[in-house]
């Protein structure tokens, strides 16, 4: 089971549970579990998985009335 990850951010992507070959933007190092407003970015230098805040998909814009 490989795990793929955005090439220019880190940022997890999805789980690939079939592939098997290790390429660019994959990793058999499984992403740690997040919780609401927090996504999982891997460091390919450091070979590990961070989580950072994250809050694009819970902002409410405010409209003018």
């Amino acid at each position: 089971m490989l795990y793929q990850y955005n090439i220019e951010s880190g940022e997890y992507a999805m789980t690939l549970p079939f592939e098997t070959e290790i390429k660019e933007g994959l990793t058999d190092i499984q992403p740690p579990e997040t919780k609401t407003n927090q996504v999982a970015v891997f460091n390919v230098e450091k070979q590990e998985w961070k989580i950072f805040k994250d809050y694009r998909f819970t902002h409410k814009m405010l409209k003018d009335n």
